[in-house]
């Protein structure tokens, strides 16, 4: 990569983090009573207003809102990209992947809910000529027949097929195929990695991207237990086949007989030590909490543009589940403290400033 290029990224990351939702943002957020107010809000006093400006805020619907906070993840990440010669494309097909693969399972979970009355505007704009889904044909989605029809001519075509139900009363497999579309996913990661980059860029983005996946399962263990009461065997089928975590260790927590014993089994790890003792309500926010911690330090001090790059991605994709959670939260009309409850609590710490 070439030093202005290189520089650029360094410079222009660092810059868009800085425009980034304070804690006075976030107090404010949480005073909001309604979804309209949170659109009025972000529209008038933060950069989510290059996203709102043509939307009228006062009769905004949800799925609205969070297709335009969308936008602004992918068009600002997609700009960036265009000045990392090395992973700049990589990480708009990441981004864009990550997107359809969200859509996918949203698509899921509402024929498994029965519950196909509620649209929703998942694609941004900046992305909608990049993606082969057929976004029309998901709003008027009733069956997998249809799922499969709009993903027809995608890579996902293959990968849903295996799951097709055998009739239309059968449940579809959301957690099979969840595995099988992440483990897709970072498997063109990895090897974009190893492929494009070398040194010390190289370890600053296996250690991110294990750290992520090391989580991911140890929550996947967890949730799979919790909820579905699964066996270690069914576990472990489940289990992205990637990140740092020794197959033995990943095996043991399969076979723990509680969730109790899994943590101890993960507290004797290296991602482990560092993350279990953070406060958190379920394995699944340790993903979020870490990711946050560890990429908002490479933001300010890595001086490889490609981590750079994906540490702001990393922190912006926070932000968007952090409000979008917040707008649910209202939606729903939940107390002011129990969707303060729901968010990173670092934004509340003073330490995010």
């Amino acid at each position: 990569m070439g030093q202005t290029s290189s520089n650029a990224v360094l410079s222009k990351a660092r810059a868009l983090y800085g425009q980034r939702l304070r804690f006075e943002d976030w107090m404010a957020l949480l005073d909001c009573s309604s979804v309209n107010d949170i659109a009025t809000y972000l529209k008038a006093h933060t950069a989510y207003r290059s996203v709102l400006v043509s939307i009228d805020e006062f009769h905004i619907h949800r799925g609205q809102l969070e297709a335009c906070l969308r936008e602004r993840l992918f068009s600002e990440s997609t700009k960036l990209a265009r000045y990392d010669l090395n992973l700049g494309e990589h990480v708009s097909a990441y981004l864009l992947q990550k997107l359809e693969i969200q859509i996918i399972l949203r698509c899921i979970t509402r024929l498994n809910s029965g519950q196909m009355e509620d649209p929703f505007f998942l694609i941004p704009e900046s992305a909608a000529h990049q993606t082969e889904i057929d976004e029309k044909a998901l709003h008027t989605l009733s069956s997998y027949d249809q799922l499969l029809h709009a993903l027809s001519h995608t890579r996902y075509e293959k990968i849903l097929l295996a799951f097709a139900p055998k009739s239309t009363e059968e449940q579809v497999d959301y957690t099979g195929i969840e595995s099988a579309l992440w483990i897709d996913l970072f498997q063109r990661l990895y090897q974009v990695i190893y492929k494009e980059t070398k040194g010390q860029t190289r370890e600053e983005l296996l250690r991110i991207f294990d750290d992520y996946i090391d989580l991911n399962n140890y929550s996947r263990i967890i949730r799979l237990k919790r909820t579905y009461h699964a066996d270690p065997d069914q576990i472990k089928s489940l289990l992205l086949p990637f990140g740092s975590l020794k197959k033995e260790t990943l095996d043991r927590m399969a076979a723990a007989e509680s969730e109790k014993e899994a943590a101890e089994i993960m507290q004797t790890t290296r991602v482990g030590k560092r993350t279990l003792s953070t406060p958190h309500k379920d394995p699944d926010d340790l993903i979020f909490y870490i990711e946050y911690h560890d990429c908002r330090k490479k933001i300010r001090f890595s001086p490889n543009p490609s981590v750079v790059l994906f540490s702001y991605v990393f922190l912006l994709q926070s932000e968007l589940h952090d409000l979008t959670t917040l707008i649910e939260g209202v939606r729903y009309q939940l107390q002011k403290a129990e969707i303060q409850n729901l968010l990173n609590p670092e934004r509340f710490s003073g330490r995010s400033s």
